[in-house]
């Protein structure tokens, strides 16, 4: 599960860096209670009266009370939120603008910010929290120590996992290796309950290298999303091939369980649950969010040394 540490504070504590420094707006402070939170749970908040608030330690209150069950320390739990820089009321972050849904977990062991704010509340609540810079995380004395945040957070449910919904069955595939695939889904969403591979295009030649684990491989890929049927990420638009090692803990574990014993040269199916994939978190950035199965077809293409393999210039998805 994600924790507020890795989704709101650290992404806090740097764009407190960012925006510290320079003169203040001190005739401009207000009073965190004069802050006004406008707009329905669960859609993206009008906040007035943010610039210049000023708070000394960690505080909040609630702005529509839900009508839900009562928020537990260690939920997994599906929420949104804005930030707001107080110094200058600029937004710095928010997930409602983002389809990707995830499970955050509330633990106020390690979330000393927004997990205090909501644990006891009702599922649907919105709350408004002040922190400051020192709070998340600041040299104490520093000019970031100082800052202040604001953050709108609406916790709408309880996160639940997906219910499976299909098989690598319901993937058709058409194209040649090393072309451009086209995916289609029989059944969005397409929800699988365990990682499947199945061979498209066999290798030449019954002398074919087996992929084993720890291997490097060089490959074309192509990721849909098994939520909408859309491509997250591919590498057959630029026309080169992508070196993975496909070892645990350096790429999510489905990709490895479903091509390791393949051979190089074929075209590989891949079906990963979300459980070997990205988790109940999901991956923001790629618009995957926290249950989605992924669908993968990876063309293998040769094997390579590790040594002397250049660094990539990008991270891929997998």
């Amino acid at each position: 599960m994600r924790r507020l540490a890795a989704i709101v504070i650290a992404p806090l504590l740097v764009l407190t860096a960012a925006c510290g420094g320079g003169d203040g707006d001190s005739d401009e402070a207000g009073s965190f209670d004069d802050v006004k939170v406008t707009g329905k749970v669960g859609e993206a908040p009008k906040i007035e009266g943010a610039k210049g608030v000023s708070v000394d330690e960690t505080t909040s209150r609630v702005i529509v009370e839900g009508d839900g069950a009562t928020i537990a320390d260690g939920d997994d739990v599906v929420m949104k939120y804005v930030i707001v820089a107080a110094k200058d009321g600029k937004e710095l972050g928010n997930s409602f603008e983002s389809d990707a849904g995830g499970a955050t977990t509330m633990s106020s062991e390690q979330d000393p910010i927004i997990a205090p704010a909501v644990i006891g509340e009702k599922y649907g609540s919105r709350v408004l929290i002040g922190a400051t810079g020192k709070d998340l995380g600041a040299q104490e004395g520093s000019e970031q120590a100082d800052e202040t945040m604001l953050v709108v957070a609406d916790v709408l449910s309880k996160w639940e996992p997906p219910k499976p919904t299909g098989t690598i069955d319901d993937v058709s595939v058409k194209g040649a290796w090393g072309k451009l695939p086209t995916v289609t889904l029989g059944t969005k969403p397409l929800v699988v309950a365990k990682t499947e591979s199945k061979v498209l295009i066999p290798a030449k030649g019954k002398k074919a290298e087996t992929v084993k684990e720890d291997d490097t491989v060089s490959v074309r890929y192509l990721g849909v999303n098994g939520r909408d049927g859309k491509t997250f990420d591919s590498s057959y638009e630029s026309g080169d091939t992508v070196d993975f090692q496909l070892k645990q803990g350096s790429m999510i574990p489905g990709f490895i369980t479903g091509l390791v014993g393949q051979k190089i040269g074929s075209r590989v199916l891949v079906t990963i649950p979300y459980v070997d994939g990205y988790g109940t978190a999901g991956n923001a950035q790629a618009q995957i969010g926290g249950g989605d199965s992924l669908v993968f077809v990876v063309d293998l293409v040769k094997k390579v040394d590790p040594a002397a393999t250049p660094a990539p210039t990008a991270t891929p998805t997998p």
